[in-house]
């Protein structure tokens, strides 16, 4: 696996109509003057099966690229610089020499796997997997190559920093005119010379039918470069992508003599393809008269989200049988953390909800907001009495379970789990009304009314 072999690749490999895939994509290229050539893994496996006369000079390209991808892609730069030299070197200059050259669409069998079967043994490999998005950063940008003056022998020294951290010389191995190193010790960074790249990061889950029951949900964090983080910007939370990338690993801490190096991985994306927002099955929606106005897979998601209305109504679904548990909470996001550590407990408390789960998969169901209040809608409590707070709560409560009593009406009784509560609006021994008042009798004798 050398520069000229990738050469070959893209001279020479043909389409099924006969024209030269990579040659007019290098033109394209100069011609809209971008910097990033998508290259299929799979084109680099048929250009071994058809040309299998030249194995010896033009070595299996496909098993080089997902088992070392990071030379593999250094050399394939090196070829493509050497083309568009040939091509055009003027926008070879323009664009500083940064190249960009993304795998992508490997053979189905290959380099697929799944979030939470990435170990140890894939590191510094090339894999496809499909993920959700649970968290993005804003982008940053970061210094890649930094230009260094050493202010003893005024000589210039680079310095590449693959992940960003910022690592200066230690000294100056500028031979000088004696014979001597220069051994300068203070350098000064030419930020006007040096180069930096965009940057961005993403928190990234298995998809929902890799999710076992009774075990943790794997996230990792991917990471994406230069001309990527524009097209990221249509990437939104929950989006289902296909990634290419290269699994990485950085030190959790500082290394020292002595103590247990111990690192975490990460995933560098090459590619990514955005298949759109979880998709389910949403023919049980279409025929429901509730319409959640947010739904997020039942599992995995709880710790992660940032749920814009904690105070409502939500609904645990399964969307295949149409059943629903209605419920109502002032902190959504802990009762749905709740019901998921229920749900999960071999020996949890049994109710219908916990029989029909037991007797279907995780993937099948969704937890749903139905309504809510916006967390920008509340009052601010802070400077408020401990009475005044007292009364707020028990309106919020009153609040909640008559709202609870309106969407427990809009269900048929046979697709409801919920024992506690009826849809005449009595809440255990009490109605509503009578609830509201023992609330309020709590309070006292309250000045506030």
């Amino acid at each position: 696996m050398n520069e000229e072999q990738y050469k070959s690749f893209f001279y020479e490999f043909r389409d099924n109509s006969g024209q030269p895939t990579y040659d007019m994509k290098i033109d394209k290229l100069i011609q809209n003057k971008k910097r990033s050539l998508e290259v299929s893994i799979t084109d680099l496996q048929n250009f071994e099966i058809l040309n299998p006369e030249v194995e010896l000079t033009n070595p299996l390209l496909f098993p080089d690229a997902i088992n070392g991808p990071k030379e593999a892609i250094k050399e394939a730069v090196k070829a493509l610089k050497s083309i568009i030299r040939e091509k055009d070197e003027e926008y070879l200059r323009l664009i500083k020499h940064r190249i960009n050259l993304r795998f992508y669409s490997p053979p189905k069998g290959t380099i697929q796997v799944a979030l939470k079967d990435i170990d140890g043994s894939y590191i510094g490999k090339l894999i496809e997997l499909e993920a959700i998005v649970i968290r993005s950063d804003p982008e940053n940008t970061i210094l890649e190559t930094g230009r260094f003056e050493c202010l003893t022998c005024r000589s210039l020294i680079d310095r590449y920093f693959s992940d960003g951290e910022y690592q200066p010389p230690v000294f100056c191995e500028i031979q000088q005119p004696d014979g001597n190193n220069c051994s300068g010790r203070s350098f000064n960074l030419l930020k006007d010379d040096s180069d930096f790249v965009d940057i961005r990061r993403f928190e990234i889950q298995d998809v929902p039918e890799n999710i076992e029951v009774g075990r943790s949900v794997k996230s990792i964090s991917a990471y994406l470069r230069d001309d990527l983080v524009r097209k990221s910007e249509d990437i939104q939370i929950r989006d289902r992508i296909i990634f290419t990338c290269m699994v990485d690993t950085r030190p959790n801490r500082k290394m020292q003599r002595g103590q247990l190096a111990t690192f975490d991985r990460f995933l560098e994306i090459i590619h990514f393809k955005i298949i759109g927002l979880e998709d389910k099955d949403t023919s049980f929606i279409e025929n429901s008269k509730i319409i959640p106005l947010e739904r997020f897979p039942l599992f995995g998601y709880h710790n992660e989200i940032v749920l814009n209305r904690n105070i409502g109504i939500y609904a645990i679904t399964n969307i295949k049988l149409g059943t629903l548990y209605i419920g109502q909470s002032s902190d959504i996001k802990s009762r749905w953390g709740n019901h998921v550590q229920e749900l999960n407990k071999e020996n949890g408390s049994a109710n219908n909800l916990k029989e029909e789960f037991l007797m279907n998969h995780p993937r099948d169901y969704e937890f749903w907001i139905i309504e809510g209040i916006k967390d920008d809608l509340l009052p601010n409590t802070e400077n408020w009495s401990d009475e005044k707070k007292d009364y707020f709560k028990a309106f919020i409560s009153f609040f909640l379970l008559l709202r609870e009593s309106y969407w427990l009406n809009q269900v048929v009784p046979d697709l409801l789990h919920n024992v506690n509560i009826n849809k005449s609006g009595v809440y255990g021994n009490q109605t509503l009304k009578e609830y509201f008042i023992q609330l309020l009798t709590k309070l006292g004798n309250s000045t506030i009314f």
